[in-house]
This record gives structure tokens, C-alpha cells and sequence, in this order.
């Protein structure tokens, strides 16, 4: 028979020795050695008393094993947390079938409504997916075989239907037979729509490339593309082809494609609009050209643009060259005005008056009505605001009345239950047992705690309604702070917390409320408290400047996301932030202490870094008396 602790330490031994090994496989063996255990401790319960000291040593191994267990436990429900995978669990002997918080929040089907049972999961497989996902799960299973893996539709809780991917693994035992199988199942259904809009924008691509290529080989304009700082032709249409007349231009640099260009100007156009990247437009520019290619040039008159090509980054690809040529309109234009050049400049520029005038008119005409339009918007808008902010104002004063009258109905009877708690603990009903005692203690704690809640949410309801009085007083920092490690001293134990106060200077002086300060303050260590980890360190600083008063409150706790950050301060927000009993309380702690502090003409700020720790800063007004030099602030506080 095998030494029950010796097997405890094997499997604890070979979980460390696999630190990446999978939750599930933890699971199984925990589940196992607990089995066997569990079988050696009744042959023990059979054997003499003189084995006693074998059965406690199984005790004690059963319990390391359970404890084990329950570590596994916990570290399956973590990555169901951070996977956002839907895992699921088949007891193939009894067909149970557990699933991870997920079936809730991924696939929204209410606790109430999730069936244990295989069933369910077959009844929520898409019809058309059933049949072939049940044969194929089933087939894995007989077959021998330890990996099944699936793409179909499943059903979720709000009737919609989602693609998933589905993986399991089947557990067997040593006689080869299945017993268990535990899966993964994640939703494909964005991936699936992302692909499908990826895959259609590509056919739109192609499609609009073919278009593009039609253009550009239809158009009745020219049309060119150059490459690099050389402008080396990469593609000329035929009406580009016609305009320069027939030369072999593809993969030829411009210069010596066109030399009689030479001297014309056009070649350090391009250059410039290469080295800028800005576009360069011609009107009408003249340009001799051999367009025979025997050596007789021509003038002619071209409309053109340069435009600059660029990558997605910005960088300078080549130049596209689109020109028109309009030599006869410019000949004829030329003939117009050397016949009759009085008369055209007469007729252009009373037309030019006339348009011009028509223009303005237009234009003030159009101005007058958008003017007009703006004013009523305005003025709508005006009301409209004026409405809300009055509808605002009374659901916020409705709402601050309501929380105020609640927490008082609700103070009463707490402070009974306390009270009566407080009595029979004190023995006055008589004797009681520890365990009795035990639950009183519980029932204080608990009575305690509401307490401490509801006065939240009625220290909120006096903020928000304006009824908190300030009573500022000259109150020296040094001393305030130096009280704070007594108030807190159990929670550090309780934590095994390091907890350092670096003394201010004797002379800092605030000008602020001291019960509110301490508000704050303790408000700020509790939640260091809550969210530091076992064996971290808290460290309180106090620094000024001329005018204020800063204490900072700094944690190694688990840290606040960036893009979370500001929203601490909200009313009733809470962020789980990995550690147990962290989203205990109604949320309004931080609410509560920027609103105090900026009552007292101060603020409450927040830095954080995930996984490294938080800080906190409280600004308070400095007493006017206090005229020590800025002293211990840090830069970028």
C-alpha cells in the first residue's frame, strides 16, 4: 500500500515542477488522489489502533490534497475570467455538464435558465449543426481518440446566434474507458463578421482597380505616371502617347524619353514637386515638342498637373502627370483678341461686373437666411437647454432627497440590531456559548458595516444637496498625519502590510477642516489597504508649496488601468481589481472625499500604474501663517 503522504507530496511536487501546466489537469489529479485517499482512509478506519498514526498522517494528507484542490478550483475560474472563453465540464458517467460564469456573460443565457445537464447543450446547438457536431463529439469518445475540436452556431440567451469554436479534451481512466471531458468555446461571430467585410472589401478594391485601369486607358486626357527622383516612366496612356508623339517611354527616365523639353522648365517642375510633395498645376503653358521624331519641333499650348503620389505613410512614391493640350483654344483666343481686343476687355469686364454683382447679391441673399436660420437654432437650442437643465436639477434634487430619507429609515433599525447584539454579547440575556458569541460578533460587524455604508450614501446625499458644513481651522499636518498608523494598525496586521510615514515638517500647516481631513485621509488608506496585495508596502509623504498643502498616499497594490482611471471618482463606480473583497462598499468613498476636498477649496488627484501600485493626492489650501519655502514636492505632483 502506498504512503498517502508520500503521494500528497508527489503531487504537489509535480505541480510545481509544470507551473504552466493547465487548470483542468490540476483538477484531475486533485479529484484523483482525493479518491484514493479516501479509499486508504477505510481500510485504516478497519485496522487496529495501533495504526492510528497512519490515519492521521492520511487526514493530514486528505486535507492538502482539498486544499490543492481548491487551488485549482480557483485558478480554472481565473482563466474562465481571463480567457472570456466559454469552458465548460462533462461528467460522462452521470452526463453533467458544468459551465463557467461565461454561459452568463458571453452568451447571456440567465443562471436561471442554464440546465446541468448535456442536454441543454444539444438542445442549444444550432438545428442544422446538431446532428454533425453530436455524431462527430461522440465518435472522438469512442473511437479512443482525446481531442475534439468544432466550428457551429449556438444559440444564445437573447435568442441570437453566435459562431463558435469549440475544443475539448477527453479524460479517461486506466482502463481506457471516458469518463470526463472539458472544453473551451470561443464566439467567432465578430472574427466571422470582420472577414466577411475584409473579403468584400477586397472584391470592392478589385473592382474599383479594374474601373480605374478602364479610366485610365479611356480618358481623353493625358495621363502619365513617373517613379522616383530619376521620374522614369512606369505608364502612359494612348491619348499621352499621341500628345508627345511615338517614342518608347516605359522604364525610360523623362529626361531622356523627351530631351527637347531641355531648357524648358518642365524638368525642374518635377524635381521641385518631389522634393515638396506639393502639387504643381499649369494654365496653358507652352512646350516644344518633336511629336514626329525627326528632329522638327512644334508648339503647342498644354493645361497640365503635377501631382505628387504617396504611400499610406506619407512618402513620396512618384508623380502622375494629367494634361490637356489646348493649343487651338489658345490660337483662337489670340486671333480674338488681336481683332478686336477694345471690345473684349469692354465685354469682360462689365460681365465680370455683372456676375460679380449677381454673385454678392447671391451671397448676402444666402448669408441673410443662414443668419436667420442660426438665430432660431439658437434660440431652440437655448430652451432646450434651459428645459433639461431644469429637469436635471429636479432629478438630482429628487434623488439626493431619497437617498437622504433613506439612510435615515435605515440607521434605526441598524443601530438596534447592534445594540441588541452589543446586550447579549455583554451576557445581559444570559449566558451564551463562544459560538453564539462568534455570531453576535458577526451580526455587530455586519450591523457595523451597513452602518458605515448607508453613512456614505447620506455624507453624498448632503454633498450633492449643498447642506455639508465646512468649519476650516489652522490644522498642523504633521501631527494629523502622524495619527493615521494607530487607526489603521489592525487592517495592516491583518494584511501583513509595511506601512511608512515620512514625517512632514513641524511647521506645515493647513488651512482646512480637521474632521474632514481625517475623512478623507482614511478613506484613502482603507482602499490602499483593500487593494494591496499580502506583504506590500503603503507610504504616506506630505510636501508644500507656497500656497498648498499636498499629502500623497502611495500603495504596491495591483494598480487602475489608465483609461479607468478618472472614473474612480464617479459615484457608485467600483473596479474589481483582482483581490478578494475588493467590491465591497456602495463606490462612493473616492466620490466623497474629491467633493470634501474641493469643498475645502483643495482636490483629490490619481496616478496609477497596473501591477506596480497607486497614488494618491490630496491638495489642501496652506495656512497664510505658514510661510516655509516650497518644500518636498516632487516633480510632475
Amino acid at each position: 500500500m502506498s504512503d498517502p503522504v508520500r503521494g500528497d507530496k508527489d503531487f504537489a511536487a509535480s505541480a510545481a515542477a509544470t507551473p504552466g501546466a493547465s487548470a483542468f489537469g490540476d483538477l484531475e489529479r486533485a479529484q484523483s488522489q482525493i479518491s484514493a485517499l479516501q479509499q486508504l482512509l477505510d481500510v485504516y478506519e478497519q485496522t487496529s489502533l495501533e495504526q492510528a498514526t497512519g490515519l492521521e498522517r492520511a487526514l493530514l494528507a486528505q486535507q492538502r490534497v482539498q486544499a490543492e484542490y481548491q487551488v485549482a478550483l480557483e485558478r480554472y475560474q481565473l482563466i474562465g475570467r481571463a480567457t472570456n472563453d466559454v469552458i465548460w465540464d462533462w461528467n460522462l458517467v452521470t452526463d453533467e455538464l458544468h459551465w463557467n460564469e461565461a454561459i452568463h456573460s458571453v452568451f447571456l443565457h440567465a443562471p436561471d435558465t442554464v440546465v446541468h445537464t448535456i442536454a441543454f447543450w444539444y438542445e442549444h446547438i444550432h438545428l442544422e449543426d446538431r446532428d454533425r457536431v453530436v455524431e462527430g463529439i461522440h465518435a472522438v469518445i469512442d473511437s479512443g481518440r482525446d481531442a475534439w475540436s468544432d466550428e457551429y452556431r449556438f444559440l444564445l440567451g437573447d435568442g441570437r446566434e453566435a459562431t463558435v469554436l469549440d475544443r475539448g479534451y477527453v479524460a479517461r481512466n486506466e482502463r481506457g474507458e471516458a469518463v470526463r471531458m472539458i472544453g473551451a468555446m470561443i464566439d467567432l461571430t465578430e472574427r466571422k463578421r470582420v472577414e466577411a467585410a475584409r473579403d468584400s472589401a477586397l472584391a470592392d478594391t478589385e473592382r474599383a482597380r479594374s474601373e480605374l485601369q478602364r479610366v485610365f486607358t479611356q480618358a481623353p486626357a493625358a495621363i502619365a505616371t513617373l517613379r522616383g527622383p530619376e521620374h522614369v516612366f512606369d505608364s502612359a496612356n494612348a491619348r499621352f502617347l499621341e500628345l508627345v508623339g511615338p517614342r518608347d517611354l516605359i522604364g525610360a527616365p523623362v529626361r531622356t524619353a523627351l530631351p527637347e523639353l531641355h531648357g524648358q522648365g518642365f524638368f525642374e517642375l518635377l524635381d521641385g514637386v518631389h522634393a515638396t510633395g506639393q502639387p504643381y498645376v499649369g494654365t496653358e503653358v507652352p512646350a516644344t515638342l518633336d511629336r514626329g521624331g525627326t528632329g522638327v519641333t512644334e508648339q503647342g499650348y498644354f493645361n497640365f498637373v503635377y501631382q505628387p503620389l504617396l504611400d499610406a505613410d506619407g512618402e513620396m512614391l512618384g508623380i502622375m502627370i494629367h494634361a490637356v493640350e489646348v493649343t487651338e483654344q489658345v490660337r483662337a483666343r489670340q486671333l480674338i483678341e488681336l481683332s478686336a481686343e477694345e471690345l473684349r476687355r469692354t465685354g469682360m469686364a462689365l460681365e465680370e461686373q455683372v456676375e460679380e454683382s449677381e454673385a454678392l447679391t447671391e451671397e448676402l441673399e444666402a448669408a441673410n437666411e443662414r443668419l436667420q436660420e442660426a438665430s432660431l437654432e439658437a434660440e431652440r437650442a437655448r430652451h432646450a437647454a434651459e428645459v433639461a437643465r431644469g429637469e436635471a436639477e429636479r432629478a438630482n434634487r429628487g434623488k439626493s432627497e431619497f437617498l437622504a430619507n433613506m439612510s435615515h429609515e435605515l440607521r434605526t433599525p441598524l443601530n438596534a440590531i447592534g445594540g441588541y447584539a452589543e446586550l447579549l454579547t455583554d451576557g445581559i440575556r444570559g449566558e451564551i456559548t463562544d459560538a453564539q458569541r462568534a455570531d453576535l460578533e458577526r451580526i455587530k460587524r455586519s450591523a457595523h458595516h451597513l452602518l458605515s455604508l448607508i453613512n456614505d450614501i447620506l455624507n453624498f446625499a448632503k454633498i450633492e444637496a449643498g447642506h455639508v458644513r465646512i468649519e476650516p481651522a489652522h490644522v498642523s499636518m504633521n501631527e494629523q498625519l502622524g495619527r493615521l498608523e494607530a487607526l489603521i494598525a489592525p487592517q495592516l496586521l491583518r494584511k501583513e502590510l509595511r506601512y511608512e510615514y515620512h514625517c512632514c515638517d513641524p511647521s506645515y500647516t493647513a488651512y482646512t477642516d480637521p474632521e474632514r481631513l481625517q475623512q478623507i485621509l482614511l478613506n484613502l488608506l482603507s482602499n490602499a489597504v483593500k487593494f494591496t496585495p499580502v506583504g506590500g508596502k503603503l507610504l504616506v509623504e506630505c510636501g508644500a508649496t507656497r500656497e498648498t498643502m499636498r499629502v500623497t498616499v502611495r500603495d504596491t497594490g495591483v494598480g487602475i488601468p489608465a483609461d479607468r482611471l478618472e472614473s474612480v471618482f464617479e459615484p457608485f463606480v467600483q473596479l474589481a481589481r483582482g483581490q478578494s473583497g475588493a467590491g465591497d462598499g456602495t463606490g462612493l468613498g473616492l466620490a466623497i472625499s474629491r467633493d470634501l476636498a474641493r469643498a475645502m477649496r483643495g482636490d483629490l488627484r490619481a496616478q496609477s500604474t497596473v501591477d506596480v501600485g497607486s497614488t494618491f493626492t490630496l491638495i489642501l489650501p496652506r495656512s497664510p501663517a505658514d510661510d516655509v519655502p516650497d518644500r518636498g514636492v516632487r516633480q510632475g505632483e
